[in-house]
């Protein structure tokens, strides 16, 4: 068990989520000190703090029908073309901060930035569709 202070918490993530206009109702679930579920009807996108502060979105097995926990960085590496990482910026609204430790300030950043990856890359996920996970898959056998 780490000894580090978490700055995960669940007004935390009331406050930061409260700040876009979301294309589904949603509800928190604490699963503190794992982590905070945020549930919309037809998926659910689970975070937690790492060690180092960084703000990690893991998928629920039940909703990609996979053993594992997938990121959200998984999800991307299928659904974002790779035309799209070669000109600027890609995410619009997404904050550059890079501070090696736990933190308040760098909780908060990296929820936004969850949040705005979540809402410009994944919306059909958000509904529930989770097609990507079986590309995401295959990637993966071919290596």
């Amino acid at each position: 068990m780490f000894d580090e202070d978490s700055f995960l918490s669940m007004d935390l993530m009331k406050e930061e989520l409260s700040k876009f206009d979301w294309p589904e109702p949603y509800r928190l679930e604490d699963d503190l000190p794992d982590g905070i579920i945020v549930a919309f009807p037809q998926s659910n996108f689970a975070f937690c703090e790492s060690p180092d502060g960084d703000i990690i979105v893991e998928f629920l097995p039940e909703d990609t029908e996979y053993e594992y926990m997938l990121e959200l960085a998984h999800a991307l590496s299928v659904l974002l073309p790779k035309s799209d990482l070669s000109d600027g910026p890609i995410t619009p609204g997404f904050i550059e901060y890079e501070w090696p430790f736990p933190s308040e300030k760098k909780a908060r950043i990296e929820i936004h930035n969850a949040c705005t990856l979540m809402l410009t890359h994944l919306r059909s996920v958000i509904g529930g569709d989770f097609s990507w996970v079986q590309k995401y898959l295959e990637t993966r056998e071919d290596r």
